[in-house]
């Protein structure tokens, strides 16, 4: 899996590289020091925007004037680099494997799949749906490589019916209507795609949930006017038709709003704890991040035979107990012993002694201040 990393002016690092002989990877320091910051460069291999959906120009060192950055990672045997140069007006990302520019890295992440959690996510079921739809997404892009490229295209389509709503919107004109029927027609084709994939995640995500006591059992769905649709109407055609009918009836109300009514862009993802009987929302702040691990794990657990995998973990003990925090070590040590050849694990922490139940099966790394020293392991088991 991964056996080197190095971060070339990227944040708080200036020039620094970690060799790893582990498939468990352990960083720990004080905030701030840029834990994280590693973790982000390793996702950003996943999808070239990374857990903190970044600007691409805020990523450069301040502590420089080289206006560029680059991850550059071998991962098994094969040298993949992220770079970004900055020009006057905007700036180039650049591709590479072994070597050679590619267009993007796709062929790279169609066999190596890069999940994350990290701290903002132990609030997940509080915050905003846009939170909870980027992390279902995170699941659908591993399985479906078209899945960003369907996003993406529903974005672009959605700004540019905005644009013709808010600057040459008038009803009674036959031209901006024909246009209008263009766009609508193609944000539904592409928005019943990515609705269609989160609905199948979310029913694989209940089907495949560990059968343990360890972690809540849940149930979970996607909510939303299109998504209520497809489950209640069989024939594709009337979902698309009914879709395409709401996007025209809203051109007004979407005109004075200027946000998009109806859509992918509305749904949430709904989880209920089954135990409790109450939804996610509801229960503790420890609750809610067992629950989310678990969902989590069941994922992965499901999918560990197909591909490679990288999990980032970041700050994963926050809010756990000192039981439960053993219970998910335990089973990230299990994951990697089935699964040696298919996975890696970085986990990030304030303490070292939070993960030493990890002594003598994982790589430990101090990280301060923009430097990275490994550490012998501490603790017997």
């Amino acid at each position: 899996m991964i056996s080197s990393l190095s971060l070339i002016r990227f944040r708080n690092y200036l020039n620094e590289t970690i060799n790893i002989k582990n498939n468990i990877v352990v960083l720990y320091g004080d905030n701030g020091e840029g834990k994280t910051n590693i973790l982000e460069a390793i996702s950003i291999l996943a999808d070239g925007k990374g857990l903190r959906r970044a600007d691409t120009d805020s990523l450069i060192n301040k502590d420089t004037s080289e206006q560029l950055w680059s991850i550059d990672a071998i991962i098994n045997s094969t040298a993949i680099s992220v770079g970004f140069v900055k020009g006057d007006k905007s700036g180039k990302k650049i591709y590479k494997v072994n070597g050679k520019t590619v267009k993007n890295l796709n062929e790279f992440r169609e066999k190596n799949h890069i999940l994350w959690m990290t701290s903002e996510n132990d609030r997940l079921f509080v915050q905003s749906p846009a939170n909870r739809r980027n992390f279902i997404d995170m699941f659908c892009n591993s399985v479906d490589a078209e899945h960003t490229t369907y996003l993406r295209a529903y974005e672009k389509l959605i700004r540019d019916r905005m644009v013709v709503l808010k600057n040459d919107y008038n009803e009674n004109s036959e031209d901006t209507s024909k246009w209008l029927d263009i766009l609508e027609k193609q944000i539904c084709e592409v928005g019943l795609k990515v609705a269609k994939n989160r609905i199948e995640m979310t029913e694989n995500l209940e089907q495949c949930q560990l059968a343990s006591n360890d972690f809540p059992s849940f149930t979970n769905k996607m909510i939303g006017t299109l998504e209520n649709e497809i489950l209640n109407i069989a024939n594709e055609t009337n979902v698309l038709d009914m879709y395409q009918k709401a996007l025209k009836e809203r051109r007004l109300k979407d005109s004075v709003t200027g946000t998009t009514t109806i859509g992918i862009n509305r749904s949430d993802w709904s989880v209920h704890h089954i135990v409790n009987d109450i939804n996610a929302n509801q229960c503790s702040a420890g609750e809610q991040k067992m629950l989310l691990i678990g969902i989590f794990l069941s994922f992965i657990i499901n999918k560990i035979k197909d591909d490679n995998w990288i999990i980032l973990l970041d700050d994963i003990v926050a809010h756990l107990d000192e039981k439960y925090s053993l219970i998910l070590l335990r089973y990230i040590k299990k994951l990697v012993h089935d699964n040696r050849d298919k996975i890696d694990v970085w986990l990030s922490g304030t303490s070292v002694s939070d993960f030493s139940a990890l002594d003598g099966f994982a790589q430990f790394f101090e990280i301060d201040n923009g430097k990275v020293s490994e550490k012998e392991n501490k603790y017997d088991n």
